[in-house]
């Protein structure tokens, strides 16, 4: 059923000596870290693959956001990746997007700038596949302005499996955590996960 699909990594297996691993000067834990973004890389690949069978069907170009939305979780890592990226960003950007994150009743999110994303490259991993036919292992979804010829059987055999996306992200946070000893503070199994907007909560403290 599903094409663009990979079976999740061991990350976990990464780790031999949790108990030593510090953080790189970054405030990253190196190996996680490592994980996460070689993982996004080979999902981008299978991205690229996607984009090559589904482009003629595919609304998506820059200056759509539609689909950018402050009402879903990401994992720790992603979190993480998200909050290094913010502070990489001008800081006339930054006052701009936290302007945008105390706004009331805000629904899009608060990293979108003048119709783009200022973090692109960084974005988590739902980001990336939206509007491609994604699939839970019950149902198949996509954007509702794709697609628009045929809901149903041009990709009923060609979808990104989120289950298998979301046990590899948590997968890397679980390491995360043990790398840098952290794990009695988030006893979660799996480990916690966040709106977009609490991971941009320390910054306006």
């Amino acid at each position: 059923m599903y094409l663009f699909s990979e079976k999740p990594l061991n990350y976990k297996s990464m780790t031999s000596s949790p108990t030593e691993k510090t953080p790189t000067t970054g405030g990253y834990p190196s190996e996680s870290l490592a994980a996460y973004r070689d993982f996004r890389q080979r999902l981008d690949g299978l991205i690229a693959n996607a984009w090559a069978v589904y482009q003629d069907k595919m609304a998506c170009k820059a200056g759509c956001f539609s689909c950018c939305r402050n009402d879903f979780r990401i994992s720790l890592i992603e979190g993480f990746e998200l909050r290094q990226a913010f502070q990489a960003l001008p800081p006339a950007v930054q006052q701009m997007i936290m302007s945008q994150r105390a706004e009331p009743e805000r629904t899009l999110c608060p990293l979108l700038v003048d119709g783009q994303c200022s973090v692109y490259e960084s974005r988590p991993v739902l980001c990336r596949i939206f509007g491609f036919p994604v699939s839970d292992g019950k149902t198949i979804a996509t954007c509702e302005l794709n697609f628009t010829d045929d809901r149903t059987e041009t990709f009923t055999a060609k979808a990104f499996d989120t289950q298998v996306l979301s046990e590899t992200t948590q997968a890397i946070s679980a390491l995360y955590l043990t790398e840098t000893g952290k794990q009695a503070e988030h006893t979660h199994e799996p480990p916690p996960m966040f709106r977009i907007e609490e991971v941009l909560q320390a910054f306006s403290e």
